[in-house]
């Protein structure tokens, strides 16, 4: 969905109607389904990457309340996607600094989770993502409670 068709949106009246979510995975099918689940919900305005760069770009052009990314990806990958953003050093991003940012991975261990910890990863998701996964993790990251 483009700019203008994520400011103008607003046809489906829930509890995520405002928000502007960022999905970025170099999988084009996994960006689809990821952005279906997040309409399903609600979300007024999905915006799409398939990379990191891609999304640093999106993300210093556009508000964006709420960021999921893929950590493998080529040439930018989530973990440095996520440094960059959290770093604070590009004037175009200062205002994305604090956007919570959910890491999608196909597994999490140990390693993986201290190294989203130490830049500022705000929750980590396993794939596949399930709706009611999705739905709870949006809810917790917003900080409101579940129904």
């Amino acid at each position: 969905m483009d700019r203008q068709q994520c400011e103008a949106r607003g046809d489906s009246p829930s509890r995520f109607e405002t928000l502007s979510v960022l999905v970025v995975d170099d999988e084009a099918f996994t960006r689809a389904v990821l952005a279906r689940l997040l309409g399903v919900l609600g979300v007024a305005c999905v915006r799409q990457a398939g990379d990191g760069g891609e999304a640093l770009v999106l993300l210093a052009k556009a508000r964006v309340d709420l960021v999921f990314c893929d950590i493998e990806m080529q040439p930018i990958d989530g973990f440095s996607f996520l440094q960059r953003v959290r770093a604070g050093t590009d004037p175009a991003l200062v205002g994305a600094q604090a956007v919570p940012v959910v890491l999608l991975t196909n597994r999490l261990d140990a390693a993986l989770e201290a190294a989203g910890r130490a830049l500022g990863v705000t929750v980590f998701l396993t794939k596949p993502i399930r709706p009611a996964q999705l739905r709870a993790t949006v809810l917790a990251v917003l900080g409101e409670p579940a129904e």
